[in-house]
């Protein structure tokens, strides 16, 4: 009964190859007959073979082409490269940037509060109490500062 089964699939699987080639062979003289009419297509064995000059001028166009792929990819490298650092020091460029506005903004608030004093001549009440209130100030404004520099979508200027 098995080698029943078996013998029947063979048969099966002989006539699927049979249908194929069959389908491949009308493919093929169809292919035949359209380039035939264009006077294009010419049979293999008719064909000529290039001589050894040919063959000879054709590999030396393919080496040249090769070298200066070759050499143009060696190029894209570099660049490559070369734009990686420039990331980089953009980056860190930001970073001194963002760092130098922080602390002109505390350099600027210093200086402010110095010229709101006034003279150092002049008296005032209780000085105590007014530079309690500049640090406190100040103080707030570096904790703003930093959580806006250290929130995750980066830094924002309000």
């Amino acid at each position: 009964m098995a080698e029943t089964n078996q013998e029947v699939e063979n048969d099966f699987m002989l006539a699927a190859l049979m249908t194929q080639i069959d389908e491949l062979a009308k493919k093929m003289v169809e292919i035949e007959v359209q380039c035939k009419r264009n006077d294009e297509y010419i049979l293999p064995h008719e064909r000529r073979r290039p001589n050894d000059n040919e063959v000879k001028h054709i590999e030396g166009m393919l080496s040249i082409i090769l070298h200066k792929v070759t050499g143009q990819d060696r190029e894209l490298e570099e660049m490559k490269e070369s734009i990686k650092m420039i990331k980089q020091m953009i980056g860190s460029h930001s970073r001194y940037v963002q760092l130098l506005e922080n602390l002109m903004g505390h350099v600027l608030t210093l200086l402010n509060s110095q010229q709101n004093k006034g003279l150092p001549s002049d008296t005032m009440a209780n000085p105590k109490n007014e530079i309690d209130k500049q640090m406190d100030q100040s103080a707030y404004r570096r904790r703003g500062r930093r959580a806006r520099l250290d929130s995750p979508f980066g830094s924002t200027q309000f």
